[in-house]
């Protein structure tokens, strides 16, 4: 069926997935929860045109305007528009694989948000997130947060007109809820697969309809982020370039002293922006380095000290 939203736009939305839209946005409107919707597909499968529909449409039933001000592309922005906002907000979260993946689950920005949403829920609003696998989210998201899951597909078709015999063709998708899911986590989350579904219930169509009123605003905001992003990004391997030669002209032991005194810092619960300005490196750094620490078993899940574990450093280096 289509619908009609206030800025005059229009866009067809599945009869099926406007069921479950309805039936999570029940709980939020009137029993004091909040709804939690994953998108995942290949890059390029229609995600985000999906996701801006059902944000469109979720907005509408909770009377809220939704606009480019409600799609973030960073986390930090994304849980501080959640905080300042109002019951019923909707909030857009694109792009999210390089922030909510389990490689990556140790990081402060994705603690914070994994923690935010274990108790954000009576602020009733809904979070969509948008990210190529579901099964790179926590586990934590994936198990006890996610209400809804849609796989959006995307493949190439026979099609005599083209000139290579196929079309890539958008605009499918798997819709499964978190009862579906939880049972089949072990199998096939963890090895990148999907439980079984029923075509003739579970699938449905999208059209690559627009509900922004200014789809230019989206794409230049998307472009600025990526943009940004990677400048950092190449600002750091800069900074792990020079740090790396220092570390070559003091040696092992350069090292190990450093090592000590990040764990030390860590230890004493100092925020890891501030050990990194103390230590000269990027945060980034900074958590490889006690990564490889609790690889080593030299610090625990939290980040203390095991028992001697100092003593045994210093009569190690004594001997030598």
């Amino acid at each position: 069926m289509f619908i009609h939203l206030k800025n005059k736009k229009k866009f067809y939305l599945n009869e099926r997935l406007k069921l479950n839209l309805d039936i999570g946005l029940h709980k939020v409107k009137n029993k004091n929860m909040d709804l939690v919707i994953v998108l995942d597909g290949d890059e390029g499968s229609g995600k985000s045109t999906l996701g801006r529909q059902v944000a469109a449409y979720c907005s509408q039933k909770l009377d809220f305007d939704f606009t480019i001000k409600n799609i973030h592309f960073d986390l930090d922005e994304y849980v501080d528009s959640s905080i300042e906002g109002c019951k019923g907000q909707v909030n857009l979260l694109d792009e999210s694989r390089a922030i909510l993946n389990k490689k990556r689950s140790m990081s402060s920005s994705n603690v914070r948000f994994t923690n935010y949403l274990s108790e954000c829920r009576v602020k009733n609003q809904v979070h969509i997130l948008l990210i190529p696998a579901s099964h790179d989210l926590d586990n934590y998201v994936v198990l006890w947060r996610m209400a809804l899951l849609i796989n959006v597909k995307a493949f190439n078709i026979l099609d005599k007109n083209s000139e290579i015999g196929y079309d890539f063709k958008r605009g499918d998708f798997v819709l499964y809820s978190r009862k579906k899911m939880r049972p089949y986590y072990v199998n096939y989350l963890l090895r990148y697969k999907y439980p079984h579904y029923e075509p003739k219930f579970d699938c449905g169509t999208f059209k690559p309809d627009e509900v922004l009123s200014d789809p230019e605003a989206y794409d230049l905001k998307k472009n600025k982020f990526t943009i940004e992003k990677y400048k950092t990004r190449k600002e750091d391997e800069n900074n792990v370039n020079t740090n790396q030669s220092t570390i070559g002209v003091y040696g092992r032991k350069y090292r190990a002293h450093l090592q000590n005194m990040i764990g030390f810092l860590k230890e004493k619960d100092y925020p890891v922006k501030e050990i990194s300005d103390a230590c000269g490196l990027s945060k980034n750094q900074i958590y490889d380095v006690l990564h490889e620490l609790k690889n080593k078993g030299e610090l625990n899940e939290n980040g203390k000290w095991r028992k001697n574990n100092c003593g045994r450093r210093r009569n190690y280096r004594r001997r030598r």
